[in-house]
């Protein structure tokens, strides 16, 4: 999982990393990266609770794992 497919999403000129660039807002970035991966808007709790984590961290990898943890998921795993 966190091989070749993190690595293609998250490549410079995938679509993905486009779109979360070209976003305003943080919220509308995460919507971005959910609706991407797990093809729904992410809940309001999900979204306080990355908010909150992103404040801890770097903000250059902060989407990138983001993307690895949710292309980890069970969710993930059904919807593919």
């Amino acid at each position: 999982m966190n091989g070749s497919l993190l690595q293609r999403i998250m490549h410079p000129k995938s679509i993905l990393v486009k779109k979360v660039k070209t976003a305003n807002k943080g919220t509308d970035k995460l919507k971005i990266v959910w609706m991407s991966i797990l093809t729904r808007n992410p809940t309001a709790s999900e979204t306080s609770l990355i908010q909150e984590e992103l404040k801890k961290v770097s903000q250059s990898d902060s989407y990138q794992d983001i993307v690895w943890a949710l292309i980890n998921t069970r969710e993930f795993m059904f919807v593919q």
